[in-house]
């Protein structure tokens, strides 16, 4: 349970990684106006935050990024918080489900049979073990707090095939994407030669993103 903060801290490392450069808008960005999303598993390093006694926990947590790029030069970045709730209650379930014999087993480690244990936990806390889990769990993480910071918002600019995106007002002209629009499918990817410094499984270039309808 001490490492469940990291998982805030995680996935906002993951948010922040997409913080390109940028300005304005051209002729060339116009095939990028509306809103894209693309899916990000983070299920794999989020599983490994939770220790030995964990090992072999395969939950599932996916999170949703969604981009508006706006005629007038602006941009938003931000997770579907529906779907972060959502995807968050099924990785909770699959957590609690497998928590329960790690639960059992430490308690069976102090000496106490899984009926000791659960009346232990009845009596202090007047739940059932799998309600104390999840509840543990539950108020260590507020969804609506994590998809609120997020949210990234600025200004992007595309020039031939290079898209620069910017929380702040001046181009970076150094930095920027290799995009592609291909019906409705936009592949972002990294200009020749610069290396990928993700290093969270489910977020390495190129990125796909779908236009949303």
């Amino acid at each position: 349970m001490k490492r469940i903060s990291k998982i805030v801290t995680m996935l906002l490392a993951c948010i922040m990684l997409f913080s390109l450069v940028g300005c304005g808008k051209s002729d060339t960005g116009k095939a990028l106006y509306g809103t894209w999303s693309m899916e990000v598993d983070l299920s794999e390093e989020l599983n490994k935050q939770m220790g030995d006694d964990f090992a072999g926990f395969d939950g599932k947590l996916v999170i949703k990024l969604k981009f508006d790029f706006n005629e007038d030069g602006s941009f938003k970045m931000y997770a579907d918080g529906e779907a972060l709730k959502e995807s968050f209650e099924t990785w909770l379930d699959s957590f609690a489900t497998f928590s329960l014999d790690v639960m059992y087993a430490q308690f069976e480690q102090m000496g106490l049979s899984k009926e000791d244990a659960d009346e232990l936990v009845q009596s202090q806390y007047n739940c059932t073990m799998e309600e104390y889990i999840r509840d543990t769990m539950a108020s260590s993480v507020d969804v609506d707090a994590m998809a609120a910071e997020m949210t990234m918002k600025g200004i992007w600019e595309a020039k031939g095939d290079k898209l620069y995106m910017s929380e702040d007002d001046e181009i970076d002209v150094n930095r920027f994407d290799i995009f592609s629009v291909s019906g409705d499918t936009l592949t972002l990817n990294l200009p020749e030669g610069a290396e990928d410094e993700s290093d969270i499984p489910g977020l390495q270039y190129p990125y796909t993103l779908h236009k949303e309808k």
